[in-house]
């Protein structure tokens, strides 16, 4: 690979995209679509001495890998129209990244279209988009919807932001039907071995519907209080199953429409269910709820992310015993730390380890054993290997076993982070954390594991160095150090210079 033909290529892409920016706005939607354009290119190199730390990979958006080091070219063009005046609002993106440690890997995280009228949008194609309602931007994650995996294609209908339908209460929140695109991994990952008995399960054309809502009460402008509550919930349906059970048998799962309007009010049932029908498909999300507190020139924030597997913590019939804490604090204006989080989460109930369905001789049901993130069809809330919201349950990657099942779902985590600018154009994000975990219900650890994480991110965007106007460019760096039986020991750098036009 000739790195000098490399870079002065980047040259010349940037400064022709650059000067093709330089045109004049237009009042039509289409016009400015099409007429007006942002990007980004940049360039990075990571190098580590086992895995890829913790606080380097997670909440990537499934863009930093986990195995290994590499070098990574990135590059972004779109058009970002929602804040233009008018009515009707056009904005589009395209994302391409090639990674290579030894291989090359190709990804496209962003290939959307926005058909925007007033405050409603509708979203066509895969889109990195920030999934950490209710929270700030130093959240460890939420459980349901989070940014720690590669995003999944969706048509999807949403108000991304709130709308007031009086000056004391506004909503917000989105409905969309997608595909996800790791069928073929999973196939190639899992190796199955066609000499054995019982061969890995994988699953192709998986079909995900998602959907959200949330409520805000309050008025800033009348009283520093504002409350936010919000359901989200996903359900994995359709598809092909390979290899379940002992017979190997190839599942054909139910994709007519009927199991679209189903996967809505997650109805109907699984092919493998027997005479004990459970939902259809695999049925998770959150409940949530974050209380605000508006200062002059600071805000706190407490916020609470209960999460559940199908219906048996959906409701209080158990009990809420699992869940995610967080409080985070904007703080006046200063030089040293700007925002401050912790949230604990714990995990370890998920219903008590007893699961009994009915029957004649004992009708008690016990929907006990909800064995987060994981599930008996599909590979479980993943996307490529990595979960799909808190990165605390731990890739299955880390273990390289040929396997993709979360061992390590029950657990108390604490996450702190800190964020700030020291001096103009440079920021930083510290991020530390200590977990405990007990395996899961049907694999526990004959003894508890630990994992401790820290991660520092140092961004520096200069305009002037010297007599050098250096706008739009920036360099990061990120350091990682981890310790612990989970994922191990690991320390690792990645050192990245950007370009934005």
């Amino acid at each position: 690979m000739n790195t000098s033909k490399i870079i002065i290529a980047l040259a010349l892409l940037l400064t022709a995209a650059e000067g093709r920016a330089q045109v004049a706005p237009e009042q039509n939607a289409l016009k400015r679509a099409t007429s007006s354009v942002e990007g980004e290119v940049s360039l990075s190199g990571e190098a580590n001495n086992g895995y890829s730390p913790f606080w380097m990979h997670a909440n990537q958006n499934g863009l930093n890998e986990i195995i290994g080091g590499s070098v990574t070219l990135n590059a972004y063009v779109g058009h970002d129209d929602h804040d233009k005046p008018g009515n009707w609002h056009l904005s589009w993106g395209l994302g391409v990244q090639v990674d290579y440690d030894g291989e090359f890997r190709v990804l496209v995280p962003d290939a959307f279209v926005d058909f925007d009228y007033k405050k409603v949008c509708l979203s066509v194609g895969s889109k990195i988009r920030r999934n950490n309602e209710l929270k700030g931007d130093l959240t460890s994650g939420s459980q349901t919807f989070g940014n720690n995996a590669l995003p999944v294609p969706s048509v999807r209908f949403e108000l991304p932001e709130y709308w007031n339908i009086s000056p004391w209460i506004g909503i917000k929140g989105h409905f969309s039907y997608g595909m996800m695109t790791d069928g073929n991994w999973q196939k190639d990952y899992l190796q199955p071995d066609d000499a054995a008995v019982f061969k890995p399960r994988y699953a192709k054309n998986i079909l995900l519907h998602t959907k959200a809502g949330y409520l805000r009460l309050g008025n800033v402008e009348k009283f520093p209080l504002t409350l936010e509550g919000g359901l989200e919930m996903a359900t994995q349906f359709g598809g092909t199953v390979y290899n379940y059970g002992d017979t190997n048998e190839t599942i054909e799962m139910p994709s007519g429409i009927k199991d679209f309007v189903k996967a809505i009010y997650s109805g109907g049932s699984d092919a493998t269910d027997g005479p004990y029908a459970n939902a259809g498909g695999n049925t998770l999300g959150s409940w949530l709820v974050a209380l605000t507190y508006h200062g002059k020139g600071w805000k706190a924030k407490a916020y609470f992310d209960h999460f559940f597997e199908d219906h048996s913590q959906m409701f209080m019939q158990y009990g809420w015993y699992d869940g995610l804490v967080g409080f985070e604090v904007e703080l006046p204006e200063n030089r040293f730390v700007s925002r401050f989080c912790y949230e604990y989460i714990k995990t370890t109930d998920q219903t008590g380890p007893i699961s009994h369905d009915h029957t004649e001789a004992l009708p008690t049901q016990i929907s006990g054993g909800d064995d987060y993130y994981n599930h008996v069809l599909y590979q479980g809330w993943q996307h490529f290997g990595i979960p799909m919201g808190n990165p605390f349950y731990f890739s299955p990657l880390y273990r390289e076993d040929g396997s993709l099942l979360f061992d390590a779902n029950r657990f108390k985590a604490h996450h702190l982070a800190l964020a700030g600018t020291p001096v103009k154009g440079l920021d930083y994000k510290l991020h530390f954390s200590y977990v405990s975990s007990w395996g899961t219900y049907n694999l526990p650890f004959e003894n508890p594991k630990y994992q401790t994480s820290l991660g520092l991110s140092l961004a520096w965007a200069p305009e002037h160095l010297g007599r050098l106007n250096l706008p739009g460019w920036s360099l990061g760096l990120d350091l990682g150090w981890d310790k612990g039986s989970i994922i191990g020991d690991n320390t690792g750098a990645c050192f990245a210079i950007t370009k934005s036009f």
